[in-house]
């Protein structure tokens, strides 16, 4: 049995050398191939989004709300692809701390982050807009 257990485990590891996943950082971002100027927002099993931070720009900013526009790219893990989708607004509520984001384009209007979303990567682009 625990050479069964051991070679599932070689396995396991093995794959991850060979098959190379985005690695999370140690602020707890993932980045697309290691660059830090695109950082994943939402993933799934085989892909995700992420966005292009040197593209981000702060339409609102006060009392009530920060409201930010960035470029955003749909992402393959499996075919380590890169493909443009359009632009993705994150909305901070500053009375509630919730923060949304609408997707260009989707039917589904504003969302709150969620399971797959990474809230996290709205504060980074933030940060980055208030150091300019």
């Amino acid at each position: 049995m625990k050479k069964i257990v051991m070679a599932v485990i070689t396995i396991l590891l093995m794959s991850n050398v060979v098959f190379a996943m985005p690695q999370r950082a140690s602020n707890g971002i993932v980045y697309w191939n290691g660059d830090r100027n695109y950082p994943i927002w939402d993933a799934g099993n085989h892909g995700g989004s992420c966005i292009d931070v040197s593209s981000a720009v702060m339409k609102v900013n006060s009392k009530s709300e920060c409201l930010i526009a960035v470029l955003d790219y749909s992402v393959n893990f499996d075919t380590d692809s890169m493909a443009s989708k359009g632009v993705v607004q994150f909305r901070e509520d500053k009375k509630t701390g919730q923060i949304f984001f609408y997707v260009q384009g989707s039917k589904w209007g504003w969302q709150k982050f969620g399971f797959s979303s990474h809230p996290e990567v709205y504060y980074l682009v933030k940060s980055h807009l208030m150091q300019r």
